[in-house]
């Protein structure tokens, strides 16, 4: 293996001329990139050529000393890979043999697994291999690949440059569709998003293509639907298998204009243009009309006066005859091509993607052999493993490839540089890469006197390295237009509150604070009559109140972003919240206790004045704490509007509020306000012989039992919801702040009212300060009063008792 004795260099380049493909029992071989290949194979023998001859007309370093003085010749042989992996293998095994193994070079192969098992021969007969249009990065000098290099672009280079030019459009949203067997894609081109901020989702399909499963095209179209991705990027197996993902798209609806498709690398435009014929509105023609694609670009492609383009119109009769006579398809045989004398000056036959790499690619070898040749004739030796170590050479590893990836110079692709990093491809600077869009197109056949609808593909954007994108032609959409379709995404689910249960939640603030409003009204329009100046008007207007504070809290939590408020002020008003709900509830159950003490107070002990302040210790110091503990929270841990996505896929989203230790300071606030509702409770019951026209105990347990039921019941209902549904949770708090709010005070107030109306609820007459008793004989066997106030077994000295300066008479009739 290796540069012969008399510099002879056989070169086996491996191109896609056919595919073969399962047809009933059989592998049928049929035409694949046909045109491709064949553009390619001409491309190698014009670098075969100019390298025998040193012509440096477009690889200038020909004419160095170096090259000029070596005295390596190359020749050349095309073979069809198959675009397979076994062909690939078995093809160039058997050259290898024919050749009796003297090959000094493999080039060439498209496909990504094809290429490894070409690296892998080149390692295992000691024969550099370098491929011309494989983007895989497994392709690097490691012991299964240790002599393969890469010519093209690197996979992370071409994902990264599609994501960009994405990205120029204004699209940051890719669904990218792939075949199992591009499962390496998914890698980069997920870290080109992160890295371009482009948000990258994926969904495989792979065969049976035919079945609606799990994996099928079918299944994989109803998956980006659901998604509400617009742009989507296709990955396949091989072209045809693009017929499946088309006919799924129509049926599930996503083959309109109002998306964006794309064919990633791996598909080859010129099958879609040479092989794929589909009529107006057929499947195929919605989805290659408008698709899109970026490549790495040959030179020709955008530069008129390219070096390889003028060399490839020179070409004369005699080299399409030496052509023809390279071609490896026989007559007759699928992916045959036989070109007429005036082929390369023919405007059809323009050069094809990829066809300047592989010229680059052929002369590296020969430039890599000239080297190898002439360190071995410096020492003297016709073997390499005879070279002292020291003479710039990595031992162990093959001399023409260690040469070969050293190389410097200025080839048809551009700047060639094999050492950039680990995987020993070009550096990305060194590439130019483009947008093309794919147009059909009426092609009149004059040989059946009919027009065929086709494709052909324009270049229309180009990046320069280190440069962005810039338009070179007009990409024309799928609608015709020039601009992309403007709904990057569907409408994905926001869980927004919606308006309808919104307007619930405030109808009943409304609701609430109306009863409040009226039950303080009538408190302070009766506060000198009888009824209310005994129930001690100023703690019922401070039930009222604290209601009305609760019933805020149902507001604050009324808004979203879907209602123009920002996330800084959705987290303020998530505080305020729970300052207007803790402090309300607080002064409820704290009112009502002291309330209670009081009277009890009155009628329990010789002392007949008590004041409000004399009772106010136990709701200042609960109140105080939960302000303190508000306070602290506010300040250490502020709840913040977080909205989180739910569901990757789909894009679903879920705002609350939310802050590191929440459960800890809802916990302590959930304990203050079970203190106020238990000691409220406690004097309650204490209070329970007294009368209820000083101390509705019969009312205010009916209350808290009412609302320990409904907490029970909605605080699970609650957390069960939370994650699940916006609506649901917030009616959910709304009417549970609503009953506290108002069941407190329709039982305390509201018999009042309605006794007031002469509308009586029955009331056992045998309690502490009931007046009007019309026992006349009864005594106070202590004290010797008839008919007076019966106090816990003593009779107060005088009948009269003041509650917060108002007298107020007991007489025994």
């Amino acid at each position: 293996m290796g540069v012969g004795e008399d510099g002879s260099c056989h070169i086996a380049a491996l191109l896609p001329f056919t595919e073969f493909v399962m047809g009933g029992n059989r592998i049928n071989q049929q035409r694949y990139a046909t045109q491709h290949a064949f553009s390619n194979m001409a491309a190698a023998l014009m670098a075969m050529e100019d390298f025998n001859a040193r012509d440096s007309r477009i690889v200038p370093e020909l004419s160095d000393d170096e090259f000029t003085e070596c005295d390596v010749k190359l020749s050349l042989s095309v073979l069809d890979d198959g675009s397979s992996n076994d062909f690939t293998v078995s093809n160039l095994l058997n050259h290898i043999n024919d050749m009796s193994g003297e090959i000094c070079g493999i080039a060439g192969v498209n496909d990504n697994f094809a290429a490894r098992e070409a690296a892998v021969l080149g390692a295992a007969f000691d024969v550099p291999y370098i491929t011309h249009a494989a983007e895989t990065s497994k392709i690097s000098r490691t012991p299964l690949y240790r002599l393969s290099a890469k010519i093209s672009a690197d996979e992370f280079f071409r994902a990264d440059a599609l994501i960009k030019y994405l990205a120029s459009i204004g699209r940051t949203h890719i669904m990218l569709v792939y075949s199992a067997v591009h499962e390496d894609i998914i890698r980069v081109i997920t870290l080109a998003g992160k890295e371009n901020g482009v948000d990258v989702r994926t969904e495989i399909f792979q065969p049976p293509f035919a079945s609606t499963g799990v994996g099928s095209p079918l299944d994989a179209m109803r998956r980006v639907k659901e998604s509400g991705f617009r742009t989507i990027v296709l990955a396949p197996a091989r072209v045809p298998h693009l017929v499946y993902i088309a006919q799924a798209a129509q049926d599930v609806g996503i083959d309109t204009d109002e998306y964006l498709w794309f064919a990633y690398d791996v598909v080859d435009l010129d099958i879609i243009a040479e092989s794929v014929k589909t009529q107006p509105g057929d499947p195929l023609d919605n989805l290659y009309s408008g698709m899109g694609s970026v490549r790495t670009l040959d030179g020709f492609a955008f530069k008129d006066d390219d070096a390889f383009l003028q060399a490839w119109k020179e070409n004369d009769e005699e080299f399409v005859s030496r052509l023809n006579t390279l071609n490896p398809i026989a007559p007759q045989m699928p992916g045959f091509i036989f070109a007429q004398p005036n082929y390369f000056q023919d405007e059809r036959n323009f050069p094809i993607l990829f066809s300047s790499f592989m010229y680059d690619t052929v002369v590296a070898l020969g430039m890599g052999a000239c080297r190898a040749r002439n360190i071995m004739i410096n020492n003297g030796t016709s073997s390499p493993l005879q070279i002292p170590q020291q003479v710039n050479f990595n031992p162990g590893l093959n001399l023409q490839y260690n040469e070969t990836v050293k190389l410097q110079f200025q080839g048809a692709s551009g700047m060639v540089n094999l050492l950039d990093g680990f995987s020993y491809t070009r550096d990305i600077d060194t590439f130019t890469f483009g947008a093309y869009n794919v147009r059909p197109k009426l092609e009149f056949d004059e040989m059946q006197n009919v027009s065929k609808h086709r494709y052909e593909y324009f270049l229309t954007s180009q990046r320069l390295p280190g440069e962005e994108y810039s338009e070179i032609n007009p990409f024309i959409y799928a609608d015709g237009r020039t601009t992309p379709p403007s709904l990057q995404r569907e409408a994905f689910e926001n869980n927004f509150l919606s308006s309808g249960i919104r307007a619930a939640g405030l109808s009943l603030v409304a609701i609430g604070i109306a009863i409040n409003l009226i039950m303080a009204t009538w408190v302070f329009i009766n506060r000198k009559k009888r009824p209310v100046r005994v129930s001690q008007p100023l703690f019922l207007g401070f039930i009222c109140f604290g209601s009305i504070t609760s019933l805020i809290a149902i507001i604050l939590i009324s808004f979203d972003e879907s209602y123009g408020v920002s996330a800084t002020y959705l987290g303020k008003m998530c505080n305020a919240a729970l300052w207007f709900f803790f402090l309300g509830y607080l002064i409820v159950y704290s009112t009502l206790f002291s309330k209670l003490w009081r009277i009890n107070k009155v009628l329990s002990l010789r002392r007949r004045v008590v004041k409000p302040i004399h009772v106010a210790a136990p709701a200042t110091i609960l109140i105080t704490c939960a302000i303190i503990v508000l306070v602290v929270w506010v300040i250490v841990d502020p709840l913040k509007w977080d909205r989180q996505t739910i569901d990757d896929f789909t894009g679903e989203t879920f705002g609350r509020c939310s802050s590191r230790y929440v459960t800890v300071y809802i916990s302590v606030l959930t304990a203050l306000c079970v203190i106020a509702t238990f000691i409220a409770g406690i004097m309650a019951y204490k209070c329970k012989d007294i009368s209820d026209e000083f101390a509705e105990t019969r009312y205010i347990f009916t209350a808290i039992l009412t609302q320990v039921q409904v907490w029970i019941i909605g605080i699970p209902i609650i957390i069960l919801v939370n994650s699940m549904s916006v609506n649901a949770t917030y009616i959910a708090k709304a009417l549970l702040v609503f009953i506290f709010a108002v069941s407190v005070v329709l039982l305390v107030i509201g018999p009042k009212i309605l006794s007031s109306l002469g509308i009586g609820l029955g009331e056992n007459n045998r309690k502490r300060g009931k007046f009007g008793s019309k026992d006349k004989t009864s005594k106070d066997k202590a004290g010797g009063n008839a008919g007076g106030v019966h106090v816990s077994g003593f009779n107060p000295p005088s009948p009269t008792s003041t509650i917060s300066g108002v007298k107020s008479t007991v007489v025994d009739k």
